[in-house]
């Protein structure tokens, strides 16, 4: 594992830059930052209990039984969320964009 580490942020570090690019496309269609948020929140609330019900691999007693540290995961998406909402209202949406491709790097050094 430690030999892919490298290769395994890279993937990361690009999925990243693809996710912003896209972020920012939908920004120029939805200016308003806290409905597009809602939106991905409620696309993503939806599409759990989707897989759920469509018998995918996804078994609920193994994510009960990691509760901790899905909760701790959830809490800091939600909080990097915010963040992203807040820079994006207060800064532009490339500084916003170009810290937020970084993220994979400061989330390693965390």
């Amino acid at each position: 594992l430690a030999s892919m580490l490298p290769t395994l942020i890279a993937v990361w570090y690009v999925a990243n830059l693809f996710f912003n690019i896209g972020m920012k496309r939908s920004h120029a269609l939805l200016p308003d930052v806290m409905l597009l948020t809602s939106l991905q929140m409620m696309a993503g609330g939806l599409a759990l209990p989707a897989a759920f019900a469509f018998g995918s691999d996804l078994d609920p007693a193994r994510w009960w039984a990691w509760r901790r540290q899905l909760t701790v995961s959830s809490v800091l998406l939600l909080c990097g969320t915010l963040c992203t909402n807040v820079s994006l209202v207060l800064l532009s949406v490339s500084f916003t964009h170009v810290i937020k491709t970084c993220e994979p790097f400061f989330a390693m050094v965390i």
